[in-house]
């Protein structure tokens, strides 16, 4: 006996769209040479010609394959096999966004450090007193960059969203250097029943960016540790060589997030 073959069909196709963006397709297929009192839809499955769970639509490659269903029809050796496609016309939409936000820093705009030399007081008709210099911290007001991503995916986001929350960039993105950019949410809408396999989300990335240039290296979302005294005053002129990075003076170049590629879960 031949082996079972499937042919596209009109019969039972539709597509559609909802107000959200979503595509709903589903494909009809007619089986035949199949084997009677066996299992239809194993069968089915091993048709080389037959979309299975997962596969991308061949005209819209946003929408996946999220469920196979088999019916007998026209005969025992037939089944008429209908293939529904999710997914949603856009591959990714982008919101930019930036305001200014209040934060310390202890570097000025050409990243020096910024200091106050040691000077000498000499009050009217006192005796003069030594008043030793400190680096200090002022505050300024910075920008901050946001990017909103939004696109359609078909794996576990309850699984992306706890796992890449809170991680930087490991190389170049969007042009920009490996941590300057930081995963602050990613929130996701399922697509369809919880029961489909495989799910479809509509996924929502919230991206933050910050550069900080500092004496000709970009810092991004890396912090500087600084040994402070008692009185909160940064430690002047000691040598410590388990937090020193650069002058040997009491500070620390800080990586606090874990890093990832971002091409690796889809963004581009």
């Amino acid at each position: 006996m031949a082996d079972p073959i499937a042919k596209k069909t009109l019969n039972g196709s539709r597509a559609s769209k909802d107000d959200q963006g979503h595509v709903f397709v589903v494909d009809s297929y007619f089986v035949n040479g199949l084997v009677e009192d066996q299992n239809l839809y194993e069968q089915a499955l091993d048709i080389a010609q037959l979309p299975k769970l997962g596969d991308a639509h061949p005209n819209r490659e946003t929408a996946v394959v999220t469920s196979v269903d088999i019916e007998q029809s026209g005969g025992t050796n037939n089944a008429l096999a209908k293939i529904t496609y999710r997914g949603t016309t856009d591959t990714t939409a982008w919101q930019i966004g930036s305001n200014a936000a209040q934060v310390g820093t202890d570097f000025d705009v050409n990243g020096s450090q910024i200091t106050i030399a040691d000077y000498t007081h000499v009050p009217t008709g006192g005796s003069s007193t030594a008043v030793p210099g400190a680096n200090v911290t002022i505050q300024v007001l910075r920008p901050k960059t946001s990017v909103r991503l939004v696109k359609t995916i078909n794996v576990d986001a309850l699984t992306q969203s706890a796992v890449w929350t809170g991680v930087c960039n490991d190389g170049t993105f969007l042009n920009t250097p490996a941590y300057t950019w930081l995963i602050l949410g990613i929130q996701a809408t399922l697509i369809g029943e919880i029961d489909s396999q495989p799910q479809m989300w509509t996924a929502t990335y919230d991206l933050g960016y910050q550069t900080q240039f500092v004496n000709g290296e970009e810092w991004g979302w890396r912090q500087l540790a600084v040994l402070k005294d008692a009185s909160g005053a940064p430690t002047k002129g000691q040598t410590l060589p388990t937090l020193a990075i650069r002058d040997g003076k009491g500070t620390k170049l800080v990586d606090p997030y874990l890093t990832g590629d971002f091409a690796s879960i889809g963004l581009p």
